[in-house]
């Protein structure tokens, strides 16, 4: 009798054990899917604000270039003003 009983509660163990895997899974996975979803949605920002941020440096590269240019044009086409030239 003894036997009987530990074998039925091993089965309803078991059968416990599979049924709240098998529900456990759906939710899992639905886990996983939302995840994904936001990985996705942080990739695409990151590489927004990556491209943001390199239009931005080549901006002010370029602006930094027109203003070197303005000051050898004023300065006679030299890197320093005619004073420092001297030295």
């Amino acid at each position: 009798m003894e036997v009987a009983g530990t074998a039925i509660n091993a089965a309803v163990v078991a059968a416990a054990g599979l049924l709240l895997g098998w529900f456990g899974r759906g939710r899992f996975e639905a886990q996983d899917r939302r995840f994904d979803r936001l990985e996705e949605r942080l990739d695409r920002q990151i590489e927004g604000l990556g491209d943001r941020l390199d239009r931005e440096i080549g901006g002010l590269g370029n602006r930094l270039d027109r203003r070197i240019d303005g000051l050898e044009g004023r300065w006679g086409g030299g890197a320093y003003p005619p004073a420092w030239r001297s030295r």
